[in-house]
C-alpha cells in the first residue's frame, strides 16, 4: 500500500502523530467497509514491509483497534437486518460508537444513510447508565420502526416521550424516573412563557432533575442559530446535568456558511474550552 503522505518534519510530536493516525485510519477504512478479512491481510503486509518505526508503531496501535472495533456486539441487537446486506452494526458505524465511547464527547458526521440512527440506539445499548435521547418531532417515528428492526425485541426500559400537557402529571414523571433511556423532541423542553426567561420548560427541568449519563441529539446542525429558543434550552440543559458523561451529536451537516454554525456543537463537546459558545 502507498502512503498517501510525505512524513513532515518533528514526526515525534504528539499532534502530528496523530495526525499521521488519523489520516492512515481515513486510508484503511474503506478496504474494512468491504471485506475486513481483507483489511486485516493488508494492515499485516504493511507491517512486514514497513521500516519506518515510527509509521510501524501506528499501523500496529491502529490494528488493535481495529481488531477490538471488530469484535464489538451491541446487547440485544440483531446481527443482521432482513433485506440489508450490511451486517449491524458495520464495520464504519462500529469505528464511530468505539470512538463515541472512547472520546466521551463527539460529532458523529454522516451523510444520510450511513447509519447515525443504528449508531444512537446502540449506544443506548451498550451504555450502562442512564441516556436521554432528543430527536426532531417527525422522526421519533422512525427511530421507533428502526429500533424494532435493530433489536431481537424493543428494550423495556426505554421511556418515548412525544407529548406533554401544560403539566407534567405524576404517572409521566413516574415513568422517566424509572426508564433508563428517555427518547423525546427538542421542542418539549423549551419554556415557551414569554414572561419568562428561563430557557427550560417544566418538563426539560424534570431531565435535568434525573440527571442523566449520557445524552444522544439527532440532527443536531438544527441548533446552529444560537438565538433560537431550542439551542438556548438544548445548552441549559447540558450545562446543568452534573453527572453528564457522553455527548453525541449526530448530524449530516455540522457546518453549513459559516464558522458560528459549528458554535453549538463545539460548546456541547468542548464544554470548558467554548463555555460562551458566542466566543467560538
Amino acid at each position: 500500500m502507498q502512503w498517501g503522505f510525505s512524513l513532515p518534519q518533528g514526526l515525534s510530536s504528539v499532534k502530528v502523530r496523530d495526525l499521521i493516525k488519523e489520516e492512515l485510519e481515513n486510508d484503511l477504512l474503506p478496504l474494512f467497509m468491504e471485506d475486513k478479512i481483507l483489511g486485516f491481510a493488508q494492515m499485516t503486509q504493511m507491517i512486514q514491509e514497513g521500516e519506518n518505526d515510527i509509521l510501524l508503531e501506528i499501523i500496529k496501535e491502529l490494528k488493535q483497534e481495529f481488531e477490538r472495533t471488530s469484535l464489538l456486539v451491541i446487547p440485544g441487537f440483531q446481527d443482521k437486518v432482513a433485506g440489508w446486506p450490511k451486517p449491524l452494526p458495520d464495520f464504519l458505524e462500529k469505528m464511530v460508537i468505539s470512538r463515541a465511547l472512547k472520546e466521551k464527547r463527539l460529532v458523529v458526521a454522516l451523510d444520510p444513510g450511513l447509519g447515525k440512527t443504528v449508531i444512537g440506539w446502540a449506544l443506548a445499548a451498550l451504555i450502562p447508565g442512564t441516556v436521554l435521547i432528543l430527536v426532531p418531532a417527525d422522526l421519533v417515528r422512525d427511530w421507533l420502526a428502526k429500533a424494532r428492526h435493530y433489536f431481537r425485541q424493543f428494550p423495556q426500559d426505554v421511556c418515548v416521550v412525544s407529548s406533554v400537557g401544560k403539566r407534567v402529571s405524576p404517572k409521566l414523571q413516574e415513568e422517566i424516573k424509572k426508564a433508563r433511556v428517555v427518547i423525546t423532541t427538542p421542542g418539549l423542553i423549551i419554556n415557551r412563557q414569554e414572561s419568562n426567561t428561563e430557557p427550560l420548560s417544566d418538563f426539560g427541568k424534570i431531565l435535568v432533575e434525573k440527571q442523566f449519563q449520557a445524552l444522544v441529539v439527532d440532527e443536531a446542525h438544527e441548533y446552529r442559530n444560537l438565538k433560537t429558543k431550542s439551542s438556548q434550552a438544548l445548552l441549559a440543559l447540558e450545562r446543568q446535568m452534573d453527572g453528564l458523561d457522553i455527548v453525541t451529536l449526530l448530524t449530516a451537516t455540522p457546518h453549513h456558511r459559516e464558522p458560528a454554525d459549528a458554535a453549538i456543537l463545539a460548546a456541547l463537546c468542548l464544554p470548558q474550552e467554548f463555555s460562551n459558545p458566542r466566543a467560538y
